[in-house]
This record gives C-alpha cells, structure tokens and sequence, in this order.
C-alpha cells in the first residue's frame, strides 16, 4: 500500500518520532499510537480495522493530523 500525504508537515509528523510527540504536546504514547496506525500496512493494529481493507486499498492520502480530542 502507498500511503501520500497531503504536503511535507504532515509527512513529517507521521515520520518522525520528534515532531509526532510535539504535536501531542511531548505524550509518547499519542505518537506511538499513530505510528502503529500509519504502519499498520503491514502488521494489523487491533483498534484500526485496515487489515480489513488492506487487500484492497493501494493508496492512501493522509491529509491531517491532530489533536481531536481538543
């Protein structure tokens, strides 16, 4: 699966590790939580169902990420 993103801020806040945790205001666990939800393209993450869709889905367009709990 290609995962695209919707330009180089958000490429980078669901790359690197650094600019995830800035953006959850330094919580590791938020980061990581996105991490296993971005890679979840090849090992299944139990509380995201794209294992389901895997198989069908060739690209996926990550436009934002945020805070939503704010």
């Amino acid at each position: 699966m290609q995962l695209l993103y919707s330009n180089g801020k958000v490429q980078k806040q669901c790359t690197d590790l650094k600019t995830a945790r800035k953006l959850f205001g330094g919580n590791s666990a938020l980061a990581i939580s996105l991490f296993a939800r971005i890679n979840a393209n090849e090992e299944p993450y139990d509380p995201c169902n794209i294992d389901e869709i895997a198989g069908v889905v060739r690209i996926v367009e990550v436009r934002e990420v945020s805070k939503h709990y704010e």
